[in-house]
């Protein structure tokens, strides 16, 4: 969606205007993390940790391979 991204919470999905790495920058304070070039979870959130992705809600993502050392430094911590 080139500079738009959607937010998506229990209530409603937002659609926002701006990058993602912005977007990042200023929910790292409320406890997110990147995981994937295309997603941003609340690490309170995330339920099961997998190989490959996570799964968040009914949500299963993807975890990208340049974000794969913050996942694993999440279940070194649980």
């Amino acid at each position: 969606m080139s500079n738009y991204y959607v937010v998506t919470t229990t209530e409603k999905k937002i659609i926002g205007y701006g990058s993602i790495s912005t977007l990042e920058s200023t929910l790292q304070a409320f406890n997110f993390i990147r995981i994937h070039r295309s997603y941003l979870v609340a690490k309170n959130k995330i339920g099961t940790i997998a190989t490959n992705s996570i799964i968040v809600s009914t949500y299963e993502l993807p975890i990208g391979r340049n974000y794969r050392k913050n996942i694993e430094n999440i279940a070194k911590l649980s």
